[in-house]
């Protein structure tokens, strides 16, 4: 137990901190493909892992699962300390067009008035005033040791404070609980796909790892679909609004996978609560397609997240990825209980699949409502 305590904080902390620096080193236009990128990769990675693993464990047994882990991640360590740049540093402020635009340390890019400069540099900053900084070196930008930053524990208790505030937005309610149920569901469905297929179809313990095969062109799908389509939609969208961007537009993305996703939910019940008189094919293909629900929304949630909250989107972005491990506990955690209290697959199924499509039907109002409370938040700061 203590060892899956420190394997979840590990887990807790990438998930948190990638995205944020996927979201602090892009544009608003590209963070669509690029999240795709990260989210479609790492499921791909993960269900190679998976294929090769169940054959691996059935020759040397399961603790080679976990030596192989150890492997991956140290060398995954060893490409972080080369190959990931520090993105938190202090950028100079830039005149364009009369106006002051400044992103600070966190990746939080501001558009100034004369005022709101005078408040935050001294003085009203002119075009003389701003410009780049000194090129920095790869070695530089790499900046593996950092001094401790100044005040500590009150930049600490503030990112705590801005995480809170974030769960004031509809926005971000919302993407922590349409996170969580398609991770909760994702796991739900894994826990139960081994035993239905070496019970109820007679598949070997070594080939039930080949469940996950239609992910590797599921993950390129969703990538393509989420990411690509995803971003080419919000600038279309945008010229429709006279260039004007609005975060909710990256919801439309979601209609076609979440209805794939509720349709794959009620293919692998009934398939499940009748392998007698279906195939396995089922199965299959009711957990191939939710994965193309689940990479699409973690795709479009996290870019969403990272707009939803304009004035901090930093903490809501690490808000909405870290809490969706913990609310989905409870939807996965919930299943076997649950099948062994009904006696069949079917009704537990249909309890997450009513959950599913619940939760993703509020997406309608907040995609009306969360630009009021945007609107709202810009008049409080203002004042």
């Amino acid at each position: 137990m203590a060892a899956r305590i420190c394997q979840g904080l590990a887990t807790g902390a990438t998930e948190s901190v990638l995205p944020l620096i996927i979201s602090d080193i892009s544009f608003i236009d590209q963070r669509g493909l690029l999240f795709g990128i990260y989210w479609g990769t790492q499921n791909l990675i993960g269900t190679v892992f998976t294929i090769t693993m169940s054959y691996l464990v059935a020759d040397r047994g399961w603790r080679w699962f976990y030596w192989l882990l150890t492997i991956l991640c140290a060398f995954g360590t060893v490409l972080m300390i080369f190959l990931l740049p520090e993105t938190r540093y202090n950028r100079s402020p830039l005149a364009l067009d009369g106006q002051i635009i400044h992103t600070d340390e966190f990746g939080v890019t501001t558009v100034l008035s004369d005022e709101e400069s005078r408040d935050r540099f001294g003085t009203t900053m002119t075009v003389e005033q701003t410009g780049y900084g000194p090129q920095r070196t790869y070695l530089q930008s790499l900046n593996p040791i950092n001094p401790v930053a100044p005040h500590p524990v009150k930049l600490m208790l503030g990112a705590l404070a801005n995480m809170a505030a974030s769960l004031s937005s509809p926005a971000v309610i919302w993407a922590i609980l349409a996170t969580s149920i398609t991770l909760g569901t994702t796991i739900a469905l894994s826990l139960t796909y081994g035993s239905i297929l070496t019970e109820g179809f007679g598949w070997s313990q070594a080939d039930v790892g080949l469940v996950n095969c239609g992910i590797i062109p599921i993950s390129f799908a969703a990538m393509f679909f989420a990411g690509y389509l995803g971003d080419k939609l919000n600038l279309f969208l945008a010229k429709r609004r006279g260039g004007e961007h609005k975060p909710e537009h990256s919801l439309i993305t979601l209609i076609f996978p979440t209805i794939v996703s509720a349709l794959a939910i009620v293919v692998y019940a009934v398939t499940a609560n009748n392998p007698a008189r279906y195939s396995s094919w089922g199965i299959i293909m009711g957990w191939t397609l939710f994965q193309f629900g689940f990479i699409v929304c973690l795709i479009t949630t996290t870019h969403f997240a990272a707009e939803a909250y304009p004035h901090k989107p930093g903490p809501a972005l690490v808000t909405v990825v870290g809490l969706k491990n913990i609310v989905s506990f409870g939807a996965s955690f919930g299943l076997v209980p649950m099948v062994h209290r009904f006696g069949n697959y079917l009704t537990p199924y249909m309890i997450l699949f009513g959950i599913f499509c619940g939760i993703y039907l509020l997406g309608i109002p907040v995609y009306f409502l969360n630009p009021k409370w945007r609107a709202a938040i810009a008049r409080r700061e203002k004042r």
